[in-house]
């Protein structure tokens, strides 16, 4: 896909690598003025599950290319209908990846030092964790693989929904691209940036940031 604007509406991109908090800073940043409200819901283990965004979660697809996550956003737009609020969307796409596809748009990014709270978050929240629905269960595994896999190993019944997030990372291990096409290999997230249209916002600080967020997005 060559680099053209897919859209000019303004959207909020929560930009962060999972274990960071990412859906969670995303339904608090939708709750301001103007945005429209993500619906979520709260696991056992704490972690915020979006149910869905303007995109039905696709930048939340890890998978690579871009250009595939790019296209599904185009087919999205296509076939939905803009309000004048603004659509808060969780992505583990850095806006490196995004920013000339959506040029009105603003970026929050969830930057770190290393931090080993969030490796920790990770497994806890994530590899700990149920999925409460199926919808919940497609979404996390397609974060790591794609599609035609995901689809073979339903078939197979090899993942299921009693199973957790470090069960059916485990079955998932063996068929996940090591090519560096996805965003964990492209994305960096312990490095701040400076760009008019970015936010970078330290890792647990998003109550003292509040206001400096509201009146970015705002602007």
């Amino acid at each position: 896909m060559q680099k053209s604007i897919i859209s000019n509406h303004k959207f909020v991109f929560v930009c962060y690598e999972s274990g960071s908090g990412g859906e969670n800073i995303a339904t608090q940043i939708s709750k301001f003025d103007n945005c429209t409200p993500l619906e979520y819901y709260k696991t056992q283990e704490n972690r915020t599950i979006i149910t869905t965004d303007f995109f039905k979660k696709t930048f939340l697809n890890g998978v690579g290319p871009i250009e595939k996550v790019l296209e599904i956003s185009q087919s999205i737009l296509d076939s939905n209908m803009l309000t004048d609020t603004i659509y808060v969307v969780p992505s583990h796409w850095d806006y490196t990846f995004l920013l000339s596809h959506f040029p009105n748009s603003k970026f929050v990014r969830i930057v770190h030092n290393g931090n080993y709270d969030i490796q920790q978050n990770a497994l806890a929240k994530i590899c700990g964790g149920k999925f409460k629905t199926f919808q919940e269960l497609v979404g996390f595994c397609l974060v790591f693989v794609d599609n035609i896999t995901l689809k073979n190993l339903l078939t197979k019944k090899q993942i299921n929904l009693t199973m957790n997030g470090g069960q059916v990372l485990d079955i998932l291990d063996p068929f996940i691209s090591r090519e560096p096409t996805g965003c964990k290999f492209l994305c960096n997230f312990t490095k701040l940036v400076s760009h008019d249209k970015v936010f970078n916002l330290w890792y647990n600080t998003f109550q003292e940031s509040k206001d400096q967020i509201f009146n970015f997005i705002k602007d």
